[in-house]
Parts: structure tokens; sequence; C-alpha cells
């Protein structure tokens, strides 16, 4: 199950109750503490202004100037009235709404959740400051500009709507660093709501240990969990000038019969330019990406949402397989599997198993990230079989992590 995915279970509750009253308390869940808060990877996200715009009606149009709570500006009030953003997920004091925008990075994320440290807000963008839009609402547009956009490991940050019936995050445009180049993320297999069946993980296998691409992308996604495992990943662009913007402005588009399509307005830096995001419908799966390229029109609690979310630092706890005799490599001819236990873990790790004092390494194949990036399993090729001590070392996000004697061959 996705971190995204997981957010909702817990955003859904904050939307559907008295959000007026949990706002006027200022009742945010707290930031991580202890091991968790100094663990927690270093990211900074500054959004500079959001809008949404229905029927060609402006529903919320926010720059973030300084405030004492967390309400839209008062050009807004003809239109939202007193109604505030919804902190779901994380804390965002008003000290965050700083004349350069609303900061989202590792000190407003709420606890260390399922591997990942996040922060969701619901913005009050429906008819009359609701939070809700309905297809009658379409065409549909959800905007919102980050300044120096700098993606440096695993941080990700979304924009989009959530379809709060079914707590799936139907339309997000995102910026991050995909963890496999030119491959979607993994996609269980059933149809999901329709669309028969869709790509399997083993259509997925991270089987030569690629390097991720260094490069962050601009990703037009949405979410089925937990029918669908993970991102059902829709156009993938790549941006290689994005570190060096001075803006990015990240526009989701329902079109007036649900299609769904992106706008990235990338400014200053090395490569700005626009870039439009559309459905791929991969001829292989025809029907399910086909079925998940546009909206029901018939929807009646569509959310605005932003959210951003980062890993904590990467660590190995534990490395099942921790002894290997020579005779299970030899009637293997030299394979066994292996299983890395750890956070911090995600599809760009790679795996390196290296003897100590010196010698030539293990082949490591079959990359697979499982159990809430929490476990990493791979199939490892010793040299020889011969009594040896390994090393096992984990590099994710630009970290490395080593867990010393951890591989014995005897």
């Amino acid at each position: 199950m996705s971190a995204l995915t997981r957010v909702r279970l817990i955003a859904r509750g904050a939307v559907a109750a008295p959000i007026v009253a949990v706002a006027a308390a200022v009742s945010f869940a707290q930031p991580p503490t202890g091991p968790a808060a100094t663990t927690a990877l270093p990211f900074s996200f500054t959004v500079s202004n959001v809008e949404v715009h229905a029927r060609g009606q402006v529903l919320l149009a926010d720059r973030f100037q300084p405030r004492t709570t967390l309400v839209p500006s008062t050009s807004n009030r003809g239109t939202v009235g007193n109604s505030p953003y919804v902190v779901n997920v994380g804390r965002l004091p008003t000290a965050k709404f700083l004349a350069r925008g609303l900061v989202l990075d590792q000190t407003t994320t709420g606890a260390a959740m399922w591997n990942v440290s996040a922060t969701m807000v619901t913005l009050p963008a429906g008819p009359n400051g609701a939070y809700t839009l309905s297809g009658a609402q379409f065409p549909l547009e959800v905007s919102a500009t980050l300044q120096q956009p700098r993606i440096k490991g695993a941080e990700k940050f979304m924009v989009g709507i959530v379809d709060q019936e079914t707590l799936h995050a139907v339309a997000l445009l995102t910026i991050g660093i995909p963890g496999i180049p030119g491959r979607f993320p993994p996609i269980g297999g059933g149809g999901g709501g329709g669309g028969g069946g869709g790509p399997s993980k083993d259509n997925l296998k991270n089987k030569g240990q690629e390097v991720i691409n260094p490069d962050p992308s601009i990703m037009l996604m949405r979410e089925e969990e937990p029918e669908i495992r993970e991102h059902i990943v829709l156009d993938n662009v790549a941006a290689p000038g994005l570190n060096t913007a001075t803006s990015i402005t990240l526009t989701v588009r329902i079109g007036e019969n649900g299609e769904i399509s992106g706008l990235a307005r990338i400014a200053g830096g090395q490569q700005p330019g626009e870039m439009t995001l559309t459905p791929k419908i991969d001829p292989q799966f025809e029907g399910f990406y086909r079925a998940r390229s546009r909206l029901d029109t018939k929807g009646t609690a569509y959310s605005a949402v932003l959210y951003a979310e980062n890993l904590p630092r990467v660590r190995v706890f534990s490395v099942d397989k921790p002894v290997v005799t020579g005779d299970a490599l030899r009637s293997n001819n030299g394979t066994v599997p292996i299983a890395i236990h750890g956070v911090g873990l995600g599809l760009d790790s790679k795996v390196e198993i290296v003897p100590v004092g010196g010698g030539t390494p293990a082949r490591v194949s079959n990359i697979q990230l499982a159990n809430l990036n929490l476990l990493l399993t791979a199939d490892v090729t010793f040299p020889e079989p011969r009594a040896a001590r390994y090393q096992v070392r984990v590099t994710s996000a630009g970290q490395v992590a080593t867990a010393p004697l951890s591989v014995r061959v005897q």
C-alpha cells in the first residue's frame, strides 16, 4: 500500500468532520519527535500560490502572504468565506505562512507513518468554501506553483484531486525522481474497478539492478489502493532542468467529460518551457489504462489537495540468510535468495555484497521492494563456494547504509 493511500485513510475522516472546528482549535498532528525526527531526511517545497478553477469560475486564488490563521487571503472571502485550509497530516503553524510562500518540509510532516514522513493539505475549494467538488463543476483545474524546486533524493510533491468516496487519488501531478527509469512502478494484476487486468509486478522486476535516473521527472498519476498496488503512472516526462528552475507551476486539468491531463510550466533555469502530460495508452493493457484516463462526471466528492513526502534516512536492521553453506551454493549454481530489512528503502535502492578484506563482490539481481518499503529481496550469486565473510551495503536516495559482517559463507 502506498503512502498517499494510507494518508488518505486519515484524511477522509478529517474532511468529513466539522472542519472549521478542527482548524479553529489548531488540533493538528504533531511533527515527529525522538528517533523519527532525527532520522527524517531534510527537504523543502515552497508553494507560492494555489489556484482552483471550476467551469471558468475562480474558486480559490491564494498567494500565501503572511497571516495569523490558516485561512485563504482576504481576496478569497467572497468564494470561500472563512473556510480554513485543512491539515490532514502534519502540522502547519502560521509561522510557516511566510512572505516567500507556504513551506512544506521535514518540520511540518506528521510522524514517520509506514516508512514515510508526510504533509497533506486539503484546499477549501468547493462551492462556498466547501471541501468537495462534483462532476458538475467540470471542467476543473487545480494548480500550485513551487519556488526554486530542488529534488535531492526521494522527496515528492503532488497536487491534484482525491475522491473521498473511494479513497483514491484520481488525478495527481507529481515531481520527484522515478525509481526505475523508463518503467512504470509496480502495478498489481486485477482490473480494480473495470478495464480488465493490469500490468503485473513480474513485468517490472529490476532484474539488471538499473541505475536510477538522477534527473527529476514530472508524472501524471492516479491510485486505486488497495485494489491496484502502488501508483498508476499515466504519463512521465523527464525534467532535467528542474533543479535549476526559478519556479514550476503544476496544473491538473479535468475536461468537461472527465478527461485527465496535466500541464507543467518551468520558469528560469537551464531548461524553461512548458510540458503537457496526457494519459498514454499501453497497447498491451489498453483496457486498463483507457478506463483510468478520465474521471467519473457523476462523482460528488472530489477534493483538491497538496501533498509532500519523503523517506527517512536509509538504515539496515538485519539480513536474512546470514549463513550460507557451500553445499547450498553448489546445489543452486552459486545463487541463493536474500532478504534485507531496514527503513528508507526505495525503488532506487542499490545493493552491494562485498567480501571483507577484498575480493570479488557477489552479483546481485532481481531486487524487489516489499513490505511498505521495509524489505528488499534479491538473488545473490557468490563468486565461489568458499568460506568468506561479506558485508551488505545499501544505497538509497544518495545515502549509504552498511551492515558489516552480515553474510557468511561456510
